[in-house]
């Protein structure tokens, strides 16, 4: 049984709209501007820590000795 979301695909472009409108009302705040910055930053350090992470754990998973 099949069941369609209510006001696809419009619904889509709205949430897009809301998150942008989210991103910019915390640019206007000098203390919320300061978490805006820092995420990106915060996310590629995740990213790498991860990479690491998995690389070393594989590694150890195929090393016997």
């Amino acid at each position: 049984m099949k069941k369609k979301m209510p006001f696809a695909p419009y619904i889509n472009w709205v949430v897009l709209a809301f998150f942008a409108f989210v991103i910019v009302v915390l640019g206007f705040s000098s203390d919320t501007r300061i978490a805006l910055v820092f995420t990106p930053i915060w996310f590629v350090m995740l990213v790498i820590a991860y990479r690491i992470i998995k690389r070393t754990a594989s590694n150890r998973l195929w090393n016997f000795s």
